[in-house]
């Protein structure tokens, strides 16, 4: 991957596209908030699209980049978290699994296996009670709990 800049400069090179065409490949081959996501021979990482790396911390591994922010989880622990574009935690690596964030919003798991729904600043917006959560897609998002059944949300903008 090469990395121009508006006068067609190249501010980056020698960074490699994603492994594969599916969902692990979220947040490759576009900028959002200066950012997009890359791979080396090392690994994942962050790149600025002024060619310079985003520092995560060590002992993390690069799963998304989306709506802005890393989801980043820590290997063999079960510990997953979110890094905003500043490089800052929105959401310390709590959660025992996560998906990436889509409009605005991301499922996360916690250490009983309950989902619950996180927004950009780490808030939960919806308590990790339930047993299943889809993304959000178009403003509407399902959840299930087993003893309830389906749940539809549809999402709307605070005033």
């Amino acid at each position: 991957l090469f990395v121009f800049d508006t006068a067609g400069e190249t501010v980056a090179s020698g960074f490699l596209a994603a492994e594969k065409e599916n969902r692990s490949a979220i947040g490759y081959y576009f900028f959002r908030e200066g950012l997009t996501r890359a791979r080396t021979a090392q690994g994942e990482v962050i790149l600025h699209k002024s060619g310079t790396l985003l520092d995560v911390p060590k002992d993390f591994t690069v799963e998304a980049y989306s709506d802005g922010m890393i989801l980043l989880s820590k290997p063999n622990s079960h510990k997953y978290g979110f890094m905003n574009s500043r490089g800052a935690w929105a959401c310390n690596p709590v959660y025992s699994d996560a998906e990436p964030f889509y409009e605005g919003l991301a499922v996360v798991k916690n250490r009983k296996g309950k989902c619950g729904l996180i927004d950009r600043q780490g808030n939960e917006v919806v308590p990790c009670a339930f047993d299943s959560i889809t993304n959000c897609s178009d403003g509407l998002i399902l959840l299930y709990e087993a003893e309830y059944g389906w749940f539809a949300l549809a999402k709307t903008a605070a005033k």
